[in-house]
Parts: structure tokens; sequence; C-alpha cells
């Protein structure tokens, strides 16, 4: 329930807090609503769930602890939707992606905001990995990144495409030298603050970066998705992509295969082309 929380205090306070700096016992019913209309856009049902049930949890103790009694009430009122499984998102096209990393005029936030969804887009981390991710761990000149903390405790290297590699050097050279995490929060003044930006955080900043540039909103996962789906689309063998993605059963990858079922009849073309040329050789031989 930690994780839970802390992605709750990201999300109510724009990232100013964690866990153990939000004002629980202020909690109010607009901003138990707010949380749960964000819940249900970002999480599968069972996790719109689990963290309302932290969210309970942790004003429950602060009652205890002398939280007035009507504001916790009101608080605690939100329940978690009852219906069947949450629908995908759809498949981010291309053009939306270049939309996002072509903002004009980009400030600060935009420039480590456009970074986040080149790495993301271009390598298919998980929101988490990218947070875990330190300045040292990538290599700005071939694009090569190490992930150190992937679930399960499975390391692995991925690479940021050339193509996307500008966009992760201008942060850089705005980030600084300093040793730490590659991507930071920044203040109101615009000055990178010297510690790691949150998981919740990382949500809000794509979000924001949609709304600048009218483009519908996304979650992180929505770039993991296209990532893998286009690694599929080229040709890219199942199990190779598992490998990259750090799944650790081919059917978690396949889950994230987006693409069209009618694709699979224009894929498979070529296969019964030689099948035919194979049954029209036979036919030859046997009538010579």
């Amino acid at each position: 329930m930690g994780a839970c929380l802390e992605v709750i205090a990201d999300c109510l306070s724009g990232g100013r807090h964690s866990a153990r700096t939000f004002p629980w016992h202020r909690a109010s019913y607009a901003q138990a609503a707010r949380l749960s209309t964000w819940l249900q856009r970002t999480y599968a049902p069972s996790s719109v769930a689990r963290h309302l049930t932290a969210w309970r949890g942790v004003l429950r103790e602060s009652w205890r602890l002398g939280m007035d009694s009507d504001r916790f009430l009101r608080a605690t009122s939100v329940r978690a939707p009852k219906g069947g499984p949450r629908q995908r998102s759809p498949l981010m096209q291309v053009d939306e992606i270049a939309a996002l990393l072509a903002i004009p005029n980009p400030s600060p936030w935009d420039l480590r905001d456009v970074a986040i969804v080149a790495v993301l887009a271009g390598t298919g981390l998980r929101r988490a990995e990218l947070c875990a991710c330190d300045l040292c761990d990538v290599d700005l000149d071939s694009g090569a990144l190490t992930v150190r903390s992937g679930k399960g405790g499975r390391g692995r290297d991925a690479t940021i495409p050339s193509p996307l590699l500008p966009h992760v050097r201008r942060w850089a050279g705005l980030r600084g030298d300093w040793r730490g995490a590659l991507f930071c929060p920044i203040g109101n003044s615009g000055r990178v603050l010297q510690r790691r930006i949150s998981v919740g955080a990382v949500a809000w900043t794509l979000h924001r970066l949609a709304d600048a540039v009218g483009g519908p909103g996304f979650s992180p996962h929505c770039l993991r998705r296209f990532w893998i789906t286009g690694l599929l689309s080229s040709g890219v063998d199942l199990l190779t992509v598992r490998t990259l993605a750090g799944h650790a059963s081919p059917s978690t990858t396949a889950r994230y295969d987006l693409r069209h079922p009618t694709a699979a009849p224009a894929l498979a073309d070529p296969l019964f082309e030689r099948l035919a040329a194979g049954k029209l050789r036979l036919a030859g031989e046997e009538a010579a």
C-alpha cells in the first residue's frame, strides 16, 4: 500500500508532496472525487480499488489521530466503480508522438517532458524504471541505456534511437552534470531540483504536455504499448521483444500487441505466395 500512497500524494499535490509529507488530515471530498476520476482514467479497475483502499486506510488512521469526523466521512465516501475490465487506450500514432516532441518555444518543463516522451517511446521503459535511471546510466553519444532497477530485479540494456537522442541531450544540458537522477522535478522558478522525479509526477507531466499541444491525454504505458507494437509490426519476433521489454513471459508481451486483426492476412501473404509457388513447381514436375 505504500506505493499506492505515493501515487496518491503525487496526484493530489502535483508532485510537491510524498506520502510522508502529504497533509492527510486535511483531505476533502473534492480531492477524493478528483483522485477517483484520475485513477479510473489511468488504471485498471483492480488497481483503482487498491488505491482507494489505501486512501481510506490512511484517512482512517488520520481520524484516529484527531481528524475531523465530518471531513473523514466525506473524504472516504468515494467508492471504486463496478464494471468489467477497463478498455485499453487505442494505439498511439506516430503523428501524435511527433506533435509532442515538436512543441514550440519549449519551457524548462517542456524540455524535460519531451525528453521523457523520447525515452519512453524509444525504449519502452516502465515509468518506475525511467524514474530510477541516473545520468550515468545513459551514454549521450550512442544512446545506450542501462536499466538497473527493472521489474522483478531484472536489469537489461536498452538503446535510445538516434532520432530521439537530441531531445535527451537538450534536457541533459539544462539539467547539468551533477551525479544522480536523470529526470528531476523543476521548481516554480524553473530551477532544476537535485532529486529524483516520482512515478506519479511522470503521469502528470505527460498529461500536461498533451494539454499543451492540444492532444488527447495518455499514460506512460501507452508509450510502452506503442513501442512493443511497433517492434512486432516491424517483424521482430515475440521472444526478442519479450527480452527487450523485460517481461518474464511471452504471454505478457503478447497482451501489449495492439495491431489490428485485419493486418494478419496481409502479413501472411508472402508465406502463401511461397506455398503457391511450390505447388506450381510440383505440378510442373509431375507433368514432365
